[in-house]
């Protein structure tokens, strides 16, 4: 059978589209978190990930940080708690990556209402 390039380049464009859907490099997945010690987070009824596959941004950690601000003329600094920590029941945004073998938990799912 003779292919033109036409035909070549429509083969190779599915070619290239079915293996990269197959390795699925990376996808935003949801979810709610059931627990925080141990952690698990539900994402539907078929996978609850725990611990050894999440893997926490600063933005669902809490976290320690020095400030720095100016009062009557004179520059001051603290160290201060950021308590960002995950609860049970919120909503959190995932990067699945890895082939889907890991998840970063990127941030909060908040309602704009």
């Amino acid at each position: 059978m003779l292919y033109d390039m036409t035909d070549i380049m429509r083969l190779i464009t599915k070619a290239v589209k079915q293996t990269v859907e197959g390795m699925k490099p990376a996808e935003v997945v949801s979810g709610t978190v059931q627990s925080v010690a141990p952690l698990r987070i539900f994402v539907d009824q078929k996978k609850i990930l725990d611990g050894d596959f999440c893997h926490l941004t600063r933005a669902v950690r809490d976290y320690r940080t020095e400030i720095e601000w100016e009062e009557d003329g004179l520059r001051r600094t603290r160290t201060v708690t950021v308590k960002n920590g995950l609860k049970a029941g919120d909503r959190v945004r995932m990067l699945r990556y890895n082939g889907g073998q890991d998840f970063l938990v990127l941030d909060r799912m908040v309602d704009d209402g």
